[in-house]
């Protein structure tokens, strides 16, 4: 866990979000996470895996301030639908 909150740190220090490749090594850890997230969602499944993969992004927030926590949320790119 404390590799995972490292990396996130780095990755968050960076700013935006991140794709993960299907077909891609990841480069560290949590592009690893999303890597085997990605492989267990699409067991089975067919897809191109020229264009697919996992978009993924660390946001550490540890100041206690619950104004500035991330609330939950669901992320919709309705746009990218058409």
């Amino acid at each position: 866990l404390e590799l995972l909150l490292r990396a996130c740190r780095v990755r968050f220090a960076m700013g935006g979000s991140c794709w993960m490749p299907s077909r891609a090594t990841p480069q560290c850890f949590p592009e690893f996470v999303a890597a085997q997230i990605f492989a267990h969602h699409t067991r089975g499944a067919s897809f191109d895996p020229e264009c697919s993969g996992a978009e993924w992004w660390a946001q550490v927030r540890r100041d206690g301030n619950p104004q500035k926590a991330i609330k939950f949320h669901w992320d919709a790119d309705e746009f990218a639908v058409d």
